[in-house]
């Protein structure tokens, strides 16, 4: 007896139009961004109110397509692209329409606003669905590799350097241009050739990259001054009349100056030191998470400082109103650890702080008045010890590092945002928002 087989047949045309509902589900996570963006108030996009040239692609459906394909790990536009050919569920978003790569480019970085609409209405979402509860907050941030290579970093003398080998080289392709122009016998001269506008191109670069590396030094330079102003070693050496060195100060400028380095092609990133020891030339992207619920990233923003230290204010004043008034403790690594600042937010917003206090010692012989800074640090430190013993705390500062260490994980593996495209702290802090928006939309719809 014969084999059967199904006939496959690819040269009949089907005899009617397919229907895309018919092979996309309704539990489909285009689905979910779909009706989280159809809910987002769009008055915020930026389009061509002029109507002069051609339709433009609505924002509703640029916005889903880009959500969608960052929560599938699809994120350079060219790649965007392609997936609305090959893609059954990007050709629902985008139902059968195929938006350039410059298009999706330009979309991406003009709309941040519109951006931030739609993270806070997925959250919106999940809390009607009581997947929000917002009672504890962990924060946490992770370095994540930006668009340029660390070994092409600059000292300021380096880039002088390669600014003044630039100029001469242009020069001499002026003066070259310049002959070739006289022999031909062209008065108006030629176009500039391509060696030369790269060249050009390059010296802009650095010559921007030396502008933000100096207003870097002078922002050292101010900071020192103001350590050593607040220090009690420089308090005690005015009271005696001594002043500080200023061949030390010379010193350590130049120490500065050889030391810091920045890379022209993205003068924004830092060198950024990881756990295992190294550095990743990038950005120190931050991430405000609810413990209670489905573990939701309520509040991302990047920035690039490596050190966390003065971060914990930002993550926790940059919450919306109405999350911010039903959170009741906020928890974070030592890293964070600032006293002023901690005891204003407590203050201010009826919080308290699981944060582990640096530099703990309750050896100190020595005796300060109750009023004293010392004083006053040491028995902040001790109640935030106390409250970390207790049960609670133990237990809420134990899940603070699964419930970020995964989310993190989550982003930079599964999903496959592990190092930026965008160029510059606004395209890193949109591409971040991207993901934190994938990620919380993979969640829900893998729990609802």
């Amino acid at each position: 007896m014969s084999a059967k087989f199904v006939n496959v047949d690819r040269d009949t045309p089907m005899l009617l139009p397919c229907d895309l509902r018919d092979w996309v589900k309704d539990n489909d996570l285009a689905c979910f961004v779909l009706e989280a963006v159809d809910a987002t108030d769009l008055r915020c996009a930026r389009v061509n109110h002029r109507g002069t040239g051609s339709a433009e692609y609505p924002p509703s459906m640029m916005l889903a397509l880009l959500i969608y394909c960052y929560a599938t790990g699809v994120f350079g536009s060219r790649k965007i692209e392609r997936a609305t050919y090959d893609s059954v569920s990007v050709r629902y978003i985008c139902a059968n329409h195929h938006p350039d790569h410059d298009t999706i480019a330009k979309f991406r970085r003009r709309n941040k606003a519109l951006l931030e609409a739609v993270f806070l209405q997925v959250l919106e979402l999940a809390g009607h669905m009581g997947l929000l509860k917002l009672g504890t907050i962990c924060i946490d941030g992770t370095k994540v590799a930006g668009n340029a290579d660390p070994t092409k970093n600059l000292t300021i003398t380096q880039i002088d350097e390669e600014l003044e080998r630039l100029g001469g080289a242009v020069r001499d392709l002026l003066s070259q241009a310049e002959a070739q122009d006289r022999e031909d016998g062209d008065a108006g001269g030629t176009l500039l050739p391509e060696e030369l506008a790269s060249r050009q191109r390059r010296m802009e670069r650095l010559q921007q990259a030396r502008g933000k590396l100096e207003a870097r030094l002078k922002r050292l330079e101010q900071a020192r001054k103001d350590n050593a102003r607040r220090s009690t070693r420089q308090d005690r050496k005015v009271r005696s009349g001594r002043k500080a060195d200023p061949e030390k100060e010379k010193a350590k400028q130049k120490k500065d100056r050889e030391r810091q380095r920045i890379n022209p092609n993205d003068p924004d990133s830092h060198a950024m030191p990881v756990r295992k020891g190294g550095f990743v030339q990038g950005y120190n992207a931050q991430a405000v998470m609810d413990t209670e619920g489905a573990n939701l990233i309520v509040g991302a923003h990047v920035t690039n400082q490596p050190s966390d230290r003065s971060l914990l204010e930002p993550n926790v004043k940059g919450l919306q109103p109405e999350h911010l008034k039903r959170v009741r403790h906020v928890a974070a690594d030592k890293g964070y650890y600032k006293r002023r600042s901690m005891i204003e937010m407590e203050q201010a917003h009826d919080l308290r702080m699981l944060v582990p206090p640096t530099h703990q010692d309750y050896k100190e012989k020595q005796r300060y008045a109750s009023d004293h800074p010392r004083e006053v640090e040491k028995r902040y430190k001790d109640k935030l010890m106390r409250r970390l013993k207790t049960p609670q705390g133990r237990a809420i500062y134990h899940r603070r590092n699964a419930v970020c260490e995964g989310g993190f994980a989550n982003i930079k593996h599964a999903i496959g945002l592990n190092r930026f495209r965008m160029k510059g702290l606004e395209g890193a802090g949109i591409e971040w928002l991207l993901g934190s928006i994938a990620y919380n939309c993979r969640k829900i719809t893998t729990m609802a």
